[in-house]
């Protein structure tokens, strides 16, 4: 009996002891991206769950030229930061597929209102302009889109030789690539051209 209660009293102080020992155990979170974030348990002094609120951004697309557009981002109240994604495809998928295009192949990271003008583009093609939204907490809270196809390159439609030139004169030929087409030609002195 005195073993047995020997026994028990050696077994509660291992108990308490190890009890009170700090544990290097590690928490993982997972989330739907696919991002795990280990985080130390003794780091955690509490946890707490949050809705996230739904971010969304006004981007308006103007003076939309042949190989330039002006962009506007009207980063919304409660936003961190964002990511601005421009590409030539639309980003199809699941919301999480879609995020994490923006991820890998965004252009730049911004923490306030933009208006950019976006030089170098090619004619006649749409681009697609996204904008992913991160909360007060870095969490991404939303996705906006908006896209534009630029005007399309100017066609010759004619063909013009000057020959026979003279100090007063000269021949011109306009020769039109519709022979059905209806057109005017005016010639002006270089002074007034200039």
């Amino acid at each position: 009996m005195k073993k047995l209660l020997l026994l028990t009293i050696a077994a509660l102080m291992s108990v308490m002891s190890f009890a009170q020992e700090v544990s290097d155990n590690v928490i993982k979170i997972f989330t739907s991206d696919g991002i795990t974030t280990p985080i130390l348990s003794k780091d955690i002094k509490d946890i707490t769950f949050e809705e996230i609120t739904p971010l969304n951004m006004d981007i308006e697309i103007s003076n939309v030229q042949q190989n330039s557009m002006d962009v506007a981002f009207d980063m919304p109240e409660g936003c961190k930061y964002w990511l601005m994604c421009v590409t030539k495809e639309e980003l199809k998928g699941t919301d999480k597929d879609v995020r994490m295009a923006i991820k890998s192949k965004y252009n730049d990271e911004f923490d306030e209102s933009k208006f950019l003008r976006i030089p170098n583009l090619d004619a006649g093609t749409t681009y697609y302009f996204y904008a992913l939204l991160f909360d007060k907490d870095g969490v991404p809270a939303g996705i906006s889109k908006a896209y534009a196809t630029t005007k399309s390159a100017a066609k010759d439609l004619f063909t013009i030789n000057v020959t026979d030139v003279t100090k007063t004169s000269a021949t011109v030929t306009f020769t039109p690539k519709d022979n059905t087409m209806t057109y005017y030609y005016f010639v002006v002195p270089e002074s007034s051209r200039d």
